[in-house]
Parts: structure tokens; sequence; C-alpha cells
């Protein structure tokens, strides 16, 4: 989860208005889940996970930082998802296809666990 001031910075940086630092703290504090992505130890990308732990969840506040966009900083954020830990896995359909950022074991469906990610940097 992002602090308070690394939220407000990248949510600047794409020209939304931040609401004040309180507000951001107290809707990071219930969120489900939030991910970051950084290059060499700068923040650079933010997403957060908002959801009644039951039927409805929203990917919100996805935001990357102008000079890192459509390098694949915002598609790393959103393979980084782990529902593992925020609702149980549905059960596999018959005729379930596997790919690479998923499988099927046991009757459930898993999703690998969310690991620190970088942007891997690549020629201009």
């Amino acid at each position: 989860m992002p602090a308070p001031e690394q939220f407000e910075a990248i949510y600047r940086s794409v020209g939304w208005d931040a609401p004040g630092l309180e507000q951001i703290r107290v809707a990071l504090n219930h969120s489900l889940q939030g991910f970051m992505i950084f290059d060499d130890g700068k923040p650079i990308g933010m997403a957060r996970l908002l959801g009644d732990y039951a039927m409805a969840y929203l990917i919100k506040d996805v935001a990357v930082l102008p000079e890192y966009q459509h390098r694949g900083a915002g598609t790393l954020l959103m393979l980084r998802w782990d529902m593992s830990n925020v609702l149980n896995p549905p059960i596999c359909q018959e005729g379930f296809r596997e790919r690479e950022t998923e499988h099927c074991v046991s009757n459930e469906r898993r999703i690998p666990s969310a690991e620190p990610c970088a942007l891997k940097r690549t020629a201009a």
C-alpha cells in the first residue's frame, strides 16, 4: 500500500485533484489491497482494491507517472493482484484454460502471490 505522500504525488502527477493527506490516509486504511511499482526505489505507479469481501470489488486509483506511461508499468500493476487472500477462490469450470498468470490446482483457481516488481528499462 502506498504511503499517503506517495499516493498524493502519483495522483497529482496524472492531473487528478488529490484530497488532503488525512483523507488519503483514511482511504488507504480502508482499502483491501494496494500495490506500487518502483524503478530503482522510486515509486512510479500505484493501484488499490476496494470491495465488500463477498461479491463486489473495484480496482481504483490506477496511476503511473507520466514519464513511465506506455512502457508496461500499468500492465505490471494489473498483473500483481492476489485475490486469493481477499476472497475464496472460485471452483474451476471444466475446460478451464491454463494461462501464464493463473493455473488450476485441486479444483481451485489460484493466482500467484504478489511479489515486488520493478520496471525493466528498455533502450529509448
